[in-house]
């Protein structure tokens, strides 16, 4: 987090400009980077503001970060809905002089600190609400307050911290800083350029392991399968189809044409593999997968190939194709669907892949289901399986609904999906793909459930699951502060 801006999407942004205000009102939970207040109260009586002055010395010893003012927490009963937060806006009469603040918050401080406020109005379910942005910028020294943080509720005094604690954020909590966090931060001190904070862009000095969106192909194909088509066109083969099949719906062929031939994974030869009868049986063979990676043409059907026989994969798994955007999903047939599966933080979990939802830009009720882009790539001579998260409309749990305003919607129901849970909702689809284990599409086709990692000298500083910060925030926590806390498809060939 830079004095003189933050970066948000590798832009350099003004600390109160409208991309960091939109970016930060986006979020739907706190972060180790930003605190949703409903108001603030800086009288002389205010049982608030000692909490404030928590955060921000908090804040500015962790490299920075934000407080919005005009959220507060949902109450909702829904236990899925509770906990995250709503833009209520403050109050019509609230009003706050930048002068009062600063003044304010720098009578617990040693050296004044420069924070940067503004009031803003943004426009909530049709009515325009006030808010406030307070910037705490990073220290370049460790700060502690030079007096308690006294506060009285019912009669009772109340501290939120004590003079000269040293005080860190700690996930989305202001604590006590521990030994190790005090090294840490007086590390972060030896160069002013170093900052701790998400929206820097500059890393922190910790060591860090990044997973990606890419799986390793353990096994690819020997050979592919050639021979020549036996219709002329999709027509054709369909007329054949609803002869042969008339109370079939869909065909998936995991095949592609090149010239007048049919190339695939699939055995053309074995007579009961259902792809034999798309070819003349006494013109197949079978050539080295060697003699398709062309970099060129052969090898973008050979990449096709596997895009299809992962979608062959999913389909195997009660998904559905569809083939026109290239998504997996699951459909329901109930207002809602769930999936259990061996969660990496929580052991057995579930999650919610179909939803009957109200889309107000379309004017009725659709069905939102989380979806994948399988696509393969290949690297360095090496192929991978690429999982895309994205998400699908329907209209009755399993007809897929698209256009630009589905496209809306979408948008705004993936939104805190891409930026809060990415990691783990990959895991959930490779899992699904494979059972828990290596996704093995054939003898000769197997990927890796194990995402792509890279190691590094530098990463993001409490970049780690939710619980383990909380246990690790139990074990350090002094007695005297535990007992106060604040507390579709189509047939494609």
């Amino acid at each position: 987090m830079k004095k003189d801006g933050v970066i948000i999407n590798d832009e350099l942004s003004d600390p109160l400009g409208d991309n960091v205000i939109d970016f930060l009102l986006s979020q739907s939970k706190e972060t180790p980077f930003h605190d949703f207040k409903s108001t603030l109260d800086i009288g002389k009586n205010s049982t608030d503001f000692p909490k404030i002055i928590k955060d921000i010395f908090a804040f500015t010893n962790a490299g920075g970060g934000f407080l919005v003012l005009g959220v507060k927490p949902n109450d909702h009963v829904d236990k899925e809905i509770k906990g995250s937060f709503i833009k209520t806006g403050l109050p019509e009469n609230f009003e706050i002089e930048s002068a009062s603040l600063q003044e304010k918050i720098n009578s617990y401080m040693d050296k004044p600190l420069e924070i940067l406020y503004a009031p803003f109005e943004r426009e909530v379910n049709g009515e325009k609400r006030k808010f406030a942005l307070i910037y705490i910028p990073p220290s370049f020294k460790i700060m502690t307050p030079i007096k308690d943080g006294v506060y009285n509720i019912d009669g009772k005094e109340k501290k939120a911290f004590t003079k000269e604690q040293i005080l860190i954020r700690r996930g989305t909590q202001s604590v006590p800083a521990s030994q190790y966090e005090i090294y840490r931060m007086n590390k972060r001190l030896e160069d002013e350029n170093y900052r701790l904070s998400l929206l820097t862009g500059e890393p922190d000095k910790v060591e860090e392991t990044l997973l990606s969106n890419l799986f390793e192909v353990k096994k690819l194909p020997k050979f592919v399968y050639i021979g020549t088509a036996k219709f002329k066109n999709g027509l054709e083969l369909q007329g054949w189809l609803d002869k042969e099949y008339p109370d079939a719906r869909y065909f998936f062929f995991r095949v592609r044409h090149h010239e007048d031939k049919i190339v695939s994974f699939q055995n053309l030869e074995n007579t009961s593999n259902f792809h034999h009868h798309l070819v003349y049986p006494d013109e197949i063979k079978k050539e080295p997968i060697e003699n398709w990676l062309d970099s060129g043409p052969k090898e973008r059907i050979i990449t096709s190939l596997l895009n299809k026989e992962v979608a062959g994969k999913g389909k195997e798994q009660e998904m559905r194709y569809f083939v026109k955007h290239k998504k997996l999903f699951y459909h329901t047939v109930n207002d809602e669907r769930k999936v259990s599966w061996p969660s990496r933080y929580k052991g057995v979990s579930s999650r919610i892949v179909a939803k009957k939802i109200w889309a107000e830009q379309l004017g009725r009720s659709v069905f939102w289901h989380a979806a994948i882009q399988p696509t393969f790539t290949r690297l360095n001579d090496k192929f991978y399986l690429k999982i895309a998260l994205t998400s699908i409309i329907t209209e009755d749990g399993k007809k897929v609904s698209t256009g630009m305003k589905e496209g809306t919607v979408i948008t705004r129901k993936s939104f805190n999906t891409f930026n809060n849970q990415y990691l783990n909702n990959i895991l959930f689809w490779i899992n699904k793909l494979g059972d828990g284990t290596d996704i093995k599409i054939s003898d000769d086709l197997v990927i890796s459930v194990n995402p792509v990692e890279t190691k590094l000298d530098t990463g993001i500083s409490w970049d780690i699951p939710t619980s383990t910060i909380k246990e690790f925030i139990e074990e350090f926590k002094p007695e005297e502060e535990q007992s106060e806390e604040e507390g579709e498809e189509e047939n494609e060939f």
